[in-house]
């Protein structure tokens, strides 16, 4: 720190004699010189020698170099106000004040070459105002200058040229921001005005990816609606469109745009279609609308009720099919689970059950035939959840102890014992397994296990079979033995 501090003090001194030669000191103004400052000479001395060097250049390019030094600041404005010095940092254009003095010396130069500068709001307006060449400059230099709030504040004849320059580039992203004004503009006095106004919004609608910022009803006034309600995303019409038809009765339309997101796969496709269903009134429409969902297997969890006061088990047994499926039985309310028969009642408690979100309220509510089914799952999801905090590690004899103690060691801790060759020889050892595993374990279990199980219990003729048509068939030859007469 002491170093660079005693390094500036010399360079300090050392620059006030160099600044006695001009042109030696303009070598050491160099922007990455971090010690430029010290050599700049005054504003009088700095426009000295760039009329001088100015004066003995024949060609512009030669002057660009002169950008790559520290001026003062009133020297870069003072040459861009010039009628001949403003060559020299026209490219290299850094904020409003250089780009006002320079604009106001040659305007026609000025926004094409300003290129490290972007220019504000207000002078967006007021460059545009002044001369419509300056549009087309802007929307390739800064189109994201053209926000709505900008484009508002042009005169209608202004905003014309922009709007013109956007259809003629068909540029629909840049449309689709400002289509609040050009729906005013559609409707302007200014014949022109509107004319372009109305071609915008009319490449807008037939573009099957416009999200519109205007409102439904100032949508269907416009000619090209149909156009766009029939070839528009689906999602996005139905999302813009759904209250505006519910409030006209258009229950018709509502219907027709469910079934058709039905048949799309997209999510978004398949939440808008359920929101649709959700503002139809009940009746014959419904219920077809409700059937194409479930036809394209789209679950309704909400509606099982529906179908069963309506008399239809087959829409009923289809849509529960898909709710289990889908994982979404949690999803019905629980009063229509409440008014469904036993036998429905039952597959969706069980489904509940499996999925661990059956609460106690609806478990102590049933029956106690369905309470001994849903009490085996309860106990083999707690066995699934101790079993997954044990199965990677080698067990211990109190793990094999607690097992002992269970009341039934259910199918799905009997799976997750094939996962890990330590725990299959635990199970064989403490004949864990019942029938169906043991044959498993013929045809998925470790060799050392299998073996250990034929010499501690022997083969039927079924394990061994299973045994011959199973991968670990080679462990066969050496366990015939075993095989029970």
């Amino acid at each position: 720190m002491k170093k660079n501090f005693f390094k500036g003090i010399v360079i300090s001194i050392v620059a006030q004699f160099v600044k006695l030669f001009p042109m030696w000191a303009i070598k050491h103004t160099l922007k990455s010189n971090p010690y430029a400052p010290y050599f700049c000479l005054s504003h009088k001395k700095e426009m000295e020698v760039l009329r001088r060097i100015y004066n003995t250049t024949q060609n512009i390019d030669d002057l660009k170099w002169l950008s790559l030094h520290v001026w003062r600041v009133d020297t870069r404005i003072a040459c861009l106000k010039d009628s001949k010095l403003w060559q020299i940092f026209i490219d290299d254009i850094c904020n409003s004040y250089e780009f006002k003095a320079a604009y106001n010396n040659v305007y026609d130069k000025a926004i094409a070459a300003c290129t490290k500068y972007t220019l504000s709001k207000d002078e967006v307006v007021k460059v545009c105002e002044h001369d419509a060449v300056n549009i087309k400059l802007l929307l390739k230099k800064q189109p994201e200058s053209f926000t709505p709030d900008v484009v508002k504040n042009l005169r209608p004849c202004t905003r014309a040229c922009v709007f013109h320059e956007l259809l003629v580039a068909a540029d629909r992203e840049k449309l689709q921001t400002l289509d609040t004004i050009l729906y005013q503009d559609s409707s302007s006095g200014w014949e022109d005005v509107a004319k372009i106004a109305k071609g915008c919004l009319s490449l807008l609608l037939c573009w099957e990816k416009y999200v519109p910022n205007l409102e439904p009803k100032q949508l269907v006034a416009l000619s090209d609606y149909a156009t766009w309600e029939r070839n528009g995303n689906p999602v996005v019409v139905a999302s813009k469109m759904a209250e505006y038809w519910r409030q006209g009765c258009n229950f018709e339309k509502i219907a027709n745009f469910a079934q058709k997101l039905a048949k799309k796969e997209a999510i978004d496709a398949i939440n808008a279609a359920k929101r649709l269903v959700e503002m139809l009134p009940g009746g014959e429409l419904k219920m077809k609308t409700l059937k194409t969902l479930i036809k394209h297997d789209i679950a309704m969890p909400k509606y099982l009720g529906y179908f069963f006061k309506a008399g239809d088990m087959t829409a009923l047994d289809n849509n529960l099919a898909l709710c289990q499926d889908q994982h979404v039985v949690s999803n019905i309310p629980r009063w229509d689970i409440e008014i469904l028969s036993k036998k429905y009642q039952e597959k969706i408690l069980i489904a509940l059950t499996a999925e661990n979100k059956l609460s106690q309220e609806l478990f102590d509510k049933t029956s106690p035939e369905i309470k001994a089914k849903l009490f085996d799952i309860l106990e083999e999801n707690a066995q699934r959840r101790w079993f997954q905090t044990r199965i990677s590690y080698t067990p211990v004899p109190s793990d094999v102890d607690k097992i002992k103690t269970w009341r039934k060691i259910s199918a799905t801790a009997q799976e997750m014992s094939f996962s890990y060759p330590v725990w299959t020889m635990v199970f064989v050892e403490n004949q864990f397994y019942d029938e169906k595993h043991i044959l498993k374990l013929m045809q998925r279990g470790d060799k050392d296990a299998i073996a250990a199980f034929a010499q501690k219990n022997g083969l039927t003729q079924e394990q061994y079979t299973a045994l011959l048509f199973g991968p670990r068939a080679a462990l066969a030859p050496q366990l015939e033995m075993y095989l029970k007469k």
